[in-house]
C-alpha cells in the first residue's frame, strides 16, 4: 500500500453552527474543501462536536471533493492554535 502525502495548511474559515463545514488554504495560492467528518479526533467521544477555528494549521490529504467539485482536505489533524 502506498502511503499517502500530508500536506500543511491554514484553515481560511470552517462555519461551525449547523453545517461544520468550511476551506483551508495551503500551497502558494491553492484552497480546499473541508468537513468535518474528515476531523482526525484522538480523544472526542462525539465527532460532530469538532470544529476547526480560523488561522488554525493543520496536515491533511487531498482527495476528490464532493460531488466531483474540486478538492477536499481528507484524514486532517489540527497542528497548533492559531496565531494572534
Amino acid at each position: 500500500m502506498e502511503k499517502t502525502e500530508r500536506i500543511t495548511g491554514v484553515v481560511e474559515w470552517f462555519a461551525s453552527a449547523g453545517q461544520s463545514w468550511g476551506s483551508i488554504n495551503y500551497g502558494s495560492s491553492c484552497r480546499c474543501f473541508v468537513h468535518y467528518k474528515n476531523l482526525l479526533a484522538d480523544k472526542q467521544a462525539d465527532p460532530k462536536f469538532l470544529v476547526l477555528k480560523a488561522g488554525q494549521l493543520v496536515s491533511f490529504e487531498i482527495g476528490p471533493g464532493r460531488f466531483n467539485l474540486g478538492t477536499q482536505a481528507l484524514n486532517v489533524r489540527i497542528e497548533g492554535e492559531p496565531s494572534v
